[in-house]
């Protein structure tokens, strides 16, 4: 039985503490809204789950504990309906909690959504309009599956391939076997490589395919399609909302023209192909200019960022608050509880 380091210990008990202490200081945060943000939902041993960055997935059972304990403390809210009330300054819960999902993976549909279901909790799944349906992925993924591929085959040398060399230039340790490639070690390169725009990084995985040939880079991961989308909206408890059309990071390397086509060309596609009103926006990677933000402003009710934390009733609605929540940090109630406050 492994023994928890000293650093480890203390953390524990920091958030025993602050487990059973949150609770009752979030009886005076009246009209708060908590907005949970969440990816992915894979079971254990699901293959997908090799080569997906620790901070991207929980397990269904986590989610569903995640629920259980939300509702004992708040009320269960559609986040659009929330932010239109605070708008309208119309009577609000005395606390509430919204679920989001961003990117819209095809397990939202096949892990997350019985599980919202069983809980009759309501969600918002923010989705990537052009790749719906498509069976292609983000570039993340495909730098990792790129890479385990090459390192099947080429082992070390890879990075002697032009089209792979570029890697050697980041501030992360680059694996030589695919023994070497776990989750920890991709999330690094993944986050420095971030330091490139998506056109440089989507250019750039391209080029590492062909180098490899498309039948050697098989697409393990799909994401939504329209008709589970549909269903899903049918069934009243699940709202869309536009991740733009490409997952492009609103970033100054757009231009004005890219700005539009991703916020108010991505609301148009979605509400043609899913039959409803979109009413909310996600930035992606939190990103977003001011030309973003008054772009999002004038075609949308609100929109979600990555910045931690609780929404007021008095906040800005277009840079929501949230509080990332995933399977390394949250995966028993405790550290759910004690992340919840704010505190870690």
């Amino acid at each position: 039985m492994s023994r928890r380091t000293p650093k480890a210990a203390v953390k524990r008990m920091a958030e025993f503490v602050m487990a059973k202490t949150a609770p009752l200081l979030w009886r005076t945060r009246d009209r708060s809204l908590v907005v949970l943000m969440y990816h992915r939902v894979l079971p254990p041993g699901d293959s997908r789950l090799e080569l997906e960055q620790p901070g991207m997935y929980v397990h269904p059972s986590t989610l569903r504990l995640h629920l259980v304990a939300l509702k004992r403390h708040f009320q269960p809210v559609q986040l659009d309906h929330w932010i239109q009330a605070a708008r309208d300054n119309a009577p609000l819960p005395e606390r509430a909690f919204a679920i989001t999902f961003d990117d819209g993976w095809s397990d939202n549909f096949e892990h997350a959504y019985p599980v919202l279901a069983a809980e009759n909790v309501p969600a918002t799944i923010f989705v990537v309009s052009d790749m719906v349906g498509t069976g292609r992925l983000f570039w993340p993924e495909r730098l990792g599956t790129l890479l385990r591929q090459g390192l099947a085959r080429h082992a070390a040398q890879l990075y002697s391939l032009s089209e792979f060399a570029w890697l050697r230039a980041l501030d992360a340790q680059i694996p030589s076997s695919v023994e070497e490639l776990n989750p920890e070690r991709l999330d690094r390169i993944i986050n420095n490589a971030k330091l490139d725009d998506d056109a440089t990084l989507c250019a750039r995985v391209d080029d590492m395919a062909s180098s490899l040939g498309d039948s050697e880079c098989p697409q393990e991961v799909e994401l939504l399609d329209w008709e589970q989308i549909r269903k899903m909206v049918r069934g009243g408890l699940i709202s869309i909302g536009s991740h733009t059309r490409r997952h492009m990071r609103l970033s100054d390397a757009l231009t004005i023209e890219q700005l539009h086509d991703e916020i108010t060309g991505s609301k148009h596609v979605i509400e043609s192909n899913a039959g409803c009103e979109v009413r909310l926006f996600c930035y992606p990677n939190g990103d977003a200019t001011a030309a973003a933000r008054m772009l999002v402003a004038e075609n949308y009710l609100a929109a979600c960022s990555t910045m931690p934390g609780w929404h007021s009733v008095r906040g800005d609605r277009y840079m929501i608050r949230r509080i990332a929540v995933h399977q390394d940090i949250t995966g028993d109630e405790t550290s759910f509880l004690a992340r919840l406050s704010g505190w870690i």
